[in-house]
Formats: structure tokens, sequence, C-alpha cells
């Protein structure tokens, strides 16, 4: 189905046009720094362990990103002007880096891109979840335009940092940020419903999160499924290098791990609408599975490569999944806290363990005992998705008509 079709039987042309771009300048504005910084740390002289907690101070930094700019975001109902006043300061705090002075100055700028890019992903898919409100398959589409972007360009600035160092990636955040700032000023903000203004001032909807015992089982499995995603996220740089890889082969990686999710984020609307959330978590936990042991086992870079490319197809169906159950399953006034909710413990917590404990794991013992846990977390979070699920299908069939 080509991109003109698709979008008349699915979506509006141009909202989607403009939430695609969207989606393609964050992921290759986080492929062109974040994705290469610890390689970056680590070339310009400090050790794996470091690098590992340069990273877990920027996820736990972005943690409490999470939280504020979802709450931001919910408490002045505008997401637009939240995700550019984020993108502005994200910019600032990549160039801080472009010299470095001190660990403590390492450890103080990263801390501030993640605080203002960890949260990015979760701010825009709920804007883009608000906005197509009534056709969420949608957006499946709209996510596959960020794996292009993080493929091509990881691969382009791996190859250009090899060839001209690492200014390269500096040049291309900057170019990213820009274009993403420009196309957000062009797009509509997420409307307010009545609902939302009935319930803006409802001190209660937090508690009544809280209290949500399916939502609360939910960020448990997030975050432990999240585990082994974020190392292989995090610490993929380290792992490529515990390999005997360079950044040229870090950035083939990328491509690799990211062009896999093409074909599951393109058809996503016809995966949802055939199978069911508890098949879907199957699959991904399987996938996952896969992935583990195929990375825990490589001994070179093509065996690094191809169990990485199995990390893009668990995570493409899982976050479509994710993103709707979420968004199914929290008060509609606190739709985008909900998604930075879910996103700081799959993304952020789960991140700063990774990054910390894993690279001590693979400095001191190696990759394999690294997946070898995360393996164990995976078969649990996947469990805990299920049962989950299990009820509320059985729910569904309790309120539907009988025959």
């Amino acid at each position: 189905m080509c991109y003109r079709q698709y979008i008349v039987k699915y979506g509006d042309k141009k909202l989607t046009l403009k939430f695609s771009i969207l989606q393609l300048s964050l992921w290759s504005t986080w492929c062109s720094f974040l994705s290469f910084a610890a390689m970056y740390f680590v070339k310009s002289g400090y050790s794996y362990t470091f690098a590992g907690v340069a990273l877990s101070v920027a996820i736990s930094c972005g943690i409490a990103g999470q939280i504020f700019w979802g709450f931001l975001c919910d408490k002045i109902q505008s997401i637009k002007k939240v995700y550019i006043m984020a993108n502005i300061i994200l910019l600032i705090s990549i160039f801080t880096l472009f010299r470095i002075m001190s660990p403590l100055h390492i450890l103080i700028a990263i801390g501030c891109v993640g605080f203002c890019q960890t949260p990015l992903p979760a701010v825009l898919d709920s804007w883009i979840l608000n906005k197509n409100v009534e056709n969420q398959l949608n957006y499946g589409f709209i996510r596959m335009w960020a794996a292009i972007g993080f493929s091509f360009f990881g691969w382009i600035i791996g190859l250009g940092i090899e060839k001209s160092g690492y200014w390269v990636m500096f040049a291309f955040a900057a170019v990213f940020v820009v274009c993403t700032v420009v196309v957000s000023l062009l797009t509509a903000d997420a409307a307010e419903t009545g609902a939302i203004l009935k319930h803006r001032n409802n001190s209660h909807s937090y508690v009544q999160l809280f209290k949500n015992k399916k939502y609360l089982l939910f960020l448990i499995a997030c975050f432990l499924i999240g585990l082994g995603n974020q190392v292989s996220d995090n610490l993929r740089p380290l792992i490529v290098s515990d390999v005997g890889g360079n950044s040229g082969d870090l950035g083939m990686v990328l491509f690799l791990a990211a062009v896999t999710e093409l074909p599951f984020f393109f058809y996503s609307s016809k995966i949802f609408s055939r199978f069911n959330a508890r098949q879907l978590f199957i699959f991904s936990g399987c996938a996952y599975g896969i992935h583990f042991l195929l990375v825990a086992v490589a001994r070179s870079i093509a065996a690094v490569a191809i169990g990485m490319m199995f990390q893009g197809v668990a995570f493409s169906v899982l976050l479509p999944n994710m993103r709707i159950f979420a968004y199914d399953n929290v008060p509609e006034e606190l739709r985008t806290s909900g998604q930075t909710l879910t996103d700081a413990l799959f993304a952020g917590l789960a991140g700063v363990i990774a990054s910390a404990f894993g690279a001590v794991i693979i400095e001191y013992t190696s990759v394999m005992t690294l997946y070898s846990i995360c393996i164990v977390f995976a078969a649990v979070s996947v469990g805990i998705l299920l049962s989950i699920s299990k009820k509320e299908e059985k729910q569904v069939q309790d309120i539907s008509p009988k025959p």
C-alpha cells in the first residue's frame, strides 16, 4: 500500500505528515548525540564505568523530566509549547559538551540532556494520540518514521564520526532540533476536550491514577522488560566495543536494529486489528528472549548486529501495544502524564539501573552474565502483562451483549 493510499484510509494527510517529520527529527536527534555519547566519553579518556555512570545520570534526570514535563503539559494543557521549550533547552545542553572541561561538567551537562530528551518520545506520542483519538491505529505508521530516521542517520553519523571526528554529532543534533522546532510551530496543539476542561482542577485525578491496580501492574511490567531493552539501548556502544567494534560499526548496528522496526510499524494497523494484546505481548517477549540470547553469545560485530535486529522486532510490536494500553487506562485529563510515567519506568528507572549496573557487570564479568539476568526479568514481565491483558479481555466479554 503506497503512502497516499495509506493516509486516505487511516488519517489526515497533513497532520500525519507533520507528526511523521517530528518523529523522524526527534529520533534522529537522539541517535546523533545520546546514542554515541558513551563512546564519545570513552574516546575522551574516561572509563567504561564512568561512561555508564554518566548515562545513568542522564536517565536519572530523565525520570525527573518525565514527571516534570508530563505534569506541565497537563497543567497548562499545551503539549506543543512544552515540546518546543524542552527541545531548545536540549540543544543548549548538548552544545555545552562540545568541549569537555571535567568529569563534573560531563555529569551536569548530560543530566540536563537527559532531563529534556528522555521525556520527549512520550510527550510526542501523547500529542499524536490526542490528535488521533478516533484513529489510534495510525500511531504505528507515524512512529515508523522514527525508525527510518534513527536507522538511516545512525549509520550516516557513525561513519561521519569515524571519518571526521565527533563534531559531526553536534552538527547533526543542531539541524534536527531546529527542524523539530519549526515543524512543531506549524502543527496544531492537542485540543482541550470538554472532559479535560471539566476535570482540569480535579485534585483527585492523580490519586485515582495510582489506585488503578491494573495500571500499577502495567508499570511494574514495563520496568522489568525495560531493563533488558535499556541495556541494549544505552550500553550498545560498550557492547560493540567489547567485540572490537568502532563508531562505524556502531552506526551499522544502529541502522540494522532500527530498520527491522519498519515493517512492524508500517503494518501495525493490520497487526493490531488481527491479534489481541495477549498474543502481541507473547510475541514481543519471545523476540526479546531471542535478542538477549543472541547478543549474550555474540563474539563478533556481525553476531551482535543479528542479535540487535531482534530488539527492533520486539520493540516495534511492544511500543504501540504499550502506548495504547496506557492511553486507555488513565484518566482522560492525565493522558500525557500517563505516557510519561510509563516511560519513567520503562526508559527512566530501568535505564538508570541498566546503565549503572550493566556497565559494571560488563567490565567485571561478561555480556553473557548481563543478558542472562535480562532474560529472567523479561519472562516475569511478560507473565504480568499476560495476566492484566487476560483480565481486560474477560471484562470486555462480561460487558458484551449476549445473543
